[in-house]
């Protein structure tokens, strides 16, 4: 009955939400003093084209090297450089990479740091800069954008160590972002040593919620997928992870800002910490783990 309810609720709100924004929409909303149009693609394409008014950031400028693997910077960096681009705290934020085969994730990884902020009117772009090109033209103006006095409303607990996956397992349900090879641990995920994956996670591959070309899914496949499949209540605790924070950050994405759930938490360093540990609590089906 509240799984009913819930999607009753969600189908009469559909329509007004912006979590992906279409092409045409985007257009109309171009030169609007509160849209901030982010391209997270290469430098060398963006120069190449983009949309009007974009401007280019680099991944690198979100995370951190941290041991062996990337991690979200700080609270007091992601403000500066949220600044240095002009976001506003009243800014509707519009992210798109030029359709490479991972660049969702960058958008929707930059999304997540903004979410941390506590800034929340954020989209992507759907279908990415394909999609907005079919019907427009791009352009080579390079956009330097204004500083801001953008204030944060830090969201403390959205960000998790490992620790806390640690104390939470089989306590709170846990996604993992990653291929259904790499989860049933009959390959190895990039930069893992262990077969494995965190015990009691689910697959969840985040490019389920996806077609081919990029745009995101019929809402009906992603009911079927987080609510009826996976039976998730928006009310839930949740943790997600991936591969990596980036491959996390979609399935978050997708749940916040699709479906409104409100009580995420994204691991960070994910399989490139937890699977290099021989601590670390972990379940494989290809064979029974010693672990």
């Amino acid at each position: 009955m509240k799984l009913f309810i819930f999607l009753t609720l969600f189908s009469i709100s559909l329509f007004s939400v912006e979590a992906f924004i279409g092409a045409e929409d985007l257009q109309s909303k171009i030169g609007s003093d509160k849209l901030v149009i982010l391209d997270v693609g290469s430098h060398n394409v963006y120069h190449k084209s983009h949309i009007p008014t974009a401007t280019h950031v680099h991944m690198q400028q979100w995370c951190k090297l941290v041991d062996d693997h990337y991690e979200m910077q700080d609270v007091h960096h992601l403000v500066k450089l949220v600044r240095q681009l002009g976001i506003t705290n009243d800014s509707h934020v519009v992210l798109y990479d030029h359709n490479s085969p991972d660049g969702l994730l960058n958008a929707s990884y930059i999304a997540l740091a903004l979410h941390r902020l506590g800034h929340t009117k954020l989209s992507i772009l759907n279908g990415g800069y394909d999609e907005w090109l079919y019907e427009y033209k791009g352009v080579q103006t390079v956009v330097k954008g204004k500083r801001s006095n953008f204030t944060a409303h830090p969201e403390r607990d959205l960000i998790v160590d490992g620790k806390y996956v640690q104390a939470h397992i089989d306590k709170i349900p846990m996604l993992d972002a990653r291929v259904s090879k790499y989860y049933f641990g009959t390959y190895k995920s990039s930069g893992v040593y262990r077969l494995e994956h965190i015990k009691g996670a689910v697959s969840t591959y985040w490019k389920n919620s996806f077609l081919s070309d990029n745009t995101l899914a019929e809402i009906e496949i992603l009911q079927a997928i987080y609510l009826q499949g996976l039976k998730l209540d928006p009310d839930d605790e949740i943790l997600l992870y991936g591969l990596d924070g980036y491959q996390a950050s979609m399935n978050w994405y997708i749940l916040s800002r699709v479906f409104k759930f409100k009580n995420l938490r994204v691991y960070d360093a994910s399989m490139q910490e937890w699977g290099n540990s021989d601590r670390a609590q972990m379940v494989s089906y290809a064979w029974e783990s010693p672990k």
